[in-house]
Formats: structure tokens, sequence, C-alpha cells
């Protein structure tokens, strides 16, 4: 999505074709996110989802152990 710039539109947001492409698409728990995931537990790691590890840049997948 895109801000409209100028007129009476200013400040709202308009559907552009790369929000429509990506409209559908999981941001979690995607088939090799899951796959990738029951392995490292597999091999006995545990992890956390999901976790901040800066301001502002939460990861996905952590190992809070190493």
């Amino acid at each position: 999505m895109t801000r409209a710039s100028g007129g009476p539109s200013a400040g709202q947001w308009v559907s552009t074709t790369k929000s429509e492409h990506l409209r559908g698409r999981r941001a979690r728990d995607t088939k090799p996110e899951v796959t990738l995931r029951k392995a490292v537990h597999r091999l006995g790691l545990r992890f956390r989802l999901q976790r901040r590890v800066a301001r502002r840049c939460p990861a996905d997948f952590v190992l809070p152990r190493y």
C-alpha cells in the first residue's frame, strides 16, 4: 500500500498491485518454518518464537541458550 499524495484523498491508503500480491501470504507458521522448528526440536534444542532481539527488531526464531 502506498499513500496518495495531494488532493482530497491525501492521508488515505490506496491499494497497489504489490499489496494485492502479498495479501494472502502467511507471515507465520509457513510450511518451511514448521519443518525447521520440528527438526530443531527433535535435536533437543529449545527455541522461542517472535522474540525482540533489538529495538524494533523481532526475530522469528531464537535459540536463547546460544
